[in-house]
């Protein structure tokens, strides 16, 4: 039986790694410098006992870059792995993006996010979980593929595909709502 065609993957993953890379700059210089050096402590409007919040955006920016920069490789990976059919290397360089999106969403989503940067963090945050499911799909499409079943391995990598979008898009708006 013939090997199931990857083209469309390869066209979004290249699309989905110029994003992550220009996000990972983008969060490398962000324009409001002055909230990024240090924590602020503010305290809640609480009229009871003031509760001290510090912000974390340096230290949000600092993990939305360094994800930039070792989730681009691993996308060019599996874009190339999707570009010459190789269902093995797929599979594996799939599961690290699905580790390593992961591993990135959880350092984020406690941080705490100062009012200018709160839709930055929320729409990278479900940018990285997208990825990381898309990832989980891929590896799970190419074990099918490896069985033989090429049914469940194309519905596999079309709902990875349209995660995969997904994931592009939250990245796109965070872009988008970096305070200029």
């Amino acid at each position: 039986m013939k090997h199931p065609s990857f083209p469309f993957l390869g066209a979004v993953m290249v699309v989905i790694i110029v994003t992550v890379i220009i996000t990972g700059c983008v969060a490398q210089h962000p324009p409001a410098a002055n909230q990024l050096s240090a924590p602020v402590t503010v305290t809640k409007p609480n009229p009871g006992s003031p509760v001290p919040q510090s912000y974390q955006d340096a230290q949000l920016f600092s993990i939305g870059e360094e994800s930039g920069k070792i989730l681009g490789p691993v996308l060019l990976k599996i874009s190339d792995d999707a570009s010459r059919k190789d269902i093995e290397s797929l599979g594996t360089d799939s599961a690290n993006l699905s580790a390593l999106a992961g591993s990135y969403y959880f350092r984020m989503k406690d941080l705490n996010a100062s009012p200018d940067y709160q839709n930055w963090k929320k729409n990278y945050t479900l940018g990285l979980l997208d990825a990381q499911t898309a990832g989980d799909y891929f590896s799970m499409s190419a074990a099918a593929a490896q069985s033989g079943n090429y049914t469940t391995a194309l519905t596999y990598l079309e709902q990875g595909e349209t995660l995969f979008q997904r994931s592009n898009m939250y990245i796109n708006v965070a872009t988008e709502s970096i305070p200029r």
